[in-house]
């Protein structure tokens, strides 16, 4: 269906695909974030927006609802259309907060919502409780967003990681207690030291290391630590840890004898153009070079 045409649709029928959305922004086909942005745009007038809200019963729809509202600027609902509602309330209460509004968002998040990663499952809460961590990942800052830290999902997380400067993400991942997600991949030498710090302060050898390998800075960091024998009592399971990850000897952090090229393939897949790799790969980069006949890298 053209893509204007979502916009003419009626509201009982984003209410319906409220039913099957899933609850956060991510790669599903259907998230209440995006059935709220197509419903800011549709035809609804603001006045039915409102109304809709109050006699919804799903909490679902009606963070679709509350979605579309914020988008509008609307902050005033006015009072719940059935005497047996006792959500509109809440609703009300973070539906009048500014979308930018972290600090009270978290104000409004009860306290179990904040840190207990299984009754964020259970409606009506879960539906409020999203709506309202929404302001802090998109607008919090690094203690903000730590303090909600077990209820966030991956794609919570990458949202974060992505809008964060340098300085913020290396606050953010000093505070951490436990494994790091998959979005954080250091992508300065700062970045890579705080997640360095991380890993041997929780020692999650394995999983951070996929992190720190997965750019540039990352390796840069790790081997100039490895070198230096840093690490403490972790030291050797880093050393081996590193050496896996990127297809090494342990014990010579080279690729073994013939294996230089698929170690530099490997490099060059995970990193792109930022590799550098090790002298013998780089070596036999040259070499591949010259029996193709292609001229020297511009340096």
């Amino acid at each position: 269906m053209p893509p204007a045409w979502w916009l003419r649709l009626p509201l009982p029928v984003f209410e319906r695909l409220a039913d099957d959305a899933h609850p956060d922004a991510g790669d599903d086909a259907w998230h209440v974030p995006m059935l709220g942005d197509l419903v800011a745009r549709s035809r609804a007038t603001d006045a039915e927006l409102v109304h809709a809200l109050g006699e919804a019963t799903e909490s679902r729809y009606r963070g679709v609802l509350a979605c579309a509202l914020r988008a509008r600027g609307v902050r005033a609902v006015g009072s719940p259309q059935r005497a047996d509602d006792d959500t509109f309330a809440a609703w009300a209460q973070a539906i009048a907060l500014a979308a930018d509004d972290a600090a009270g968002a978290l104000a409004l998040l009860p306290e179990h919502l904040a840190g207990n990663a299984a009754i964020r499952e259970y409606e009506p809460s879960a539906s409020l409780g999203r709506f309202l961590r929404r302001s802090v990942v998109e607008h919090g800052t690094p203690l903000q967003v730590h303090s909600i830290a077990r209820a966030l999902d991956d794609d919570s997380w990458a949202r974060v990681w992505g809008r964060f400067a340098a300085d913020e993400r290396v606050l953010l991942v000093d505070r951490f207690l436990h494994e790091l997600p998959e979005a954080f991949v250091p992508a300065t030498m700062a970045e890579a030291e705080a997640l360095w710090r991380c890993m041997l302060r929780n020692e999650s050898v394995d999983s951070t290391m996929d992190n720190l390998t997965a750019t540039a800075a990352g390796v840069q960091c790790v081997r100039r630590h490895v070198d230096a024998g840093d690490g403490g009592e972790l030291a050797p399971v880093v050393r081996a840890a590193f050496a896996d990850a990127l297809g090494l000897a342990a014990e010579s952090l080279l690729p073994a004898p013939g294996d230089e090229g698929d170690a530099m393939l490997a490099t060059l897949r995970r990193l792109g153009a930022e590799a550098e790799g090790s002298p013998g790969e780089r070596a036999w980069l040259e070499r591949l070079r010259r029996q193709l006949g292609a001229s020297p890298p511009v340096r």
